[in-house]
């Protein structure tokens, strides 16, 4: 494990090892150049990392790209908390009371994005053919610009489907047609909106990504009485609102 130390279960590690290299494969992160051809770029080591998460090991095949130097051209940042909360509260306080709130989960996230920059693979044993490198052409867990790029790709493609991005925070959208507002932080999203408009955005982000619905909390036919953002936990009071409940590791 890559946290603790301790041994996995090499059975859960063949399993999820498995997973993570279709997900390589569906995304096609990367392809094979002759050795001689690996240049005009940086090349990068990629090592397996393995974590236990109880019935079944996440491993995940990470590029080492070192920062030998200082970039300005990688940091994609994370909105504010408040602006999770100004979400929740324009729920709360529409005047229509029928506001919902809706999570989704975006898998393998970084591998939405291409790269922009010519880096080369040297894969662990097994996965690459003697004499051959990987050029990556997706954005990789490890590589400096990963965060960023992933960013850039879905603002531009949630604008390309009406939204407008904020100015002064990347990360902050809203849909002036269908009235919905939502923040992104990394690959979870929190949108709030109408039941139809949300249906609507249900349709976008499974078009535009590898969504997970996480669920939705508010009044109607679909909505619930709670969901789950950050490790928070919004609570869905009816003819009252939401109530945003801290998470338990930040309260004692």
């Amino acid at each position: 494990d890559a946290r603790s130390g301790l041994p996995l279960d090499a059975k859960k590690v063949h399993t999820g090892r498995r997973k993570e290299l279709g997900a390589m494969r569906s995304f096609g992160v990367w392809d094979f150049v002759p050795e001689n051809e690996a240049v005009g770029g940086k090349t990068v080591k990629v090592k397996w990392v393995e974590d236990d998460r109880g019935d079944t090991v996440r491993a995940r095949l990470v590029a080492m790209e070192i920062a030998f130097d200082l970039r300005g051209d990688c940091c994609a940042g994370t909105p504010g908390l408040v602006l999770v909360r100004w979400v929740i509260s324009s729920a709360a306080s529409h005047p229509s009371k029928a506001r919902q709130l809706a999570v989704y989960d975006v898998s393998c996230a970084f591998l939405h994005a291409k790269v922009d920059e010519k880096i080369f693979l040297k894969l662990p044993p097994g996965l690459c053919p003697a004499g051959l490198r990987g050029r990556l052409r997706c954005a990789m867990y490890g590589t400096r610009r990963a965060g960023l790029l992933w960013t850039d790709t879905y603002a531009l493609k949630l604008v390309s489907k009406g939204f407008c991005r904020g100015k002064g925070c990347g990360q902050i959208f809203w849909h002036l047609e269908w009235e919905i507002t939502l923040v992104c932080h990394g690959d979870d999203t929190l949108a709030e909106g109408s039941e139809k408009a949300l249906d609507w955005l249900d349709g976008v982000m499974d078009e535009l990504f590898l969504t997970k619905r996480r669920g939705r909390a508010g009044p109607g036919r679909k909505g619930g009485p709670e969901v789950e953002f950050l490790h928070r936990r919004i609570v869905y009071v009816e003819a009252v609102g939401f109530e945003y409940v801290p998470a338990v590791s930040y309260t004692h």
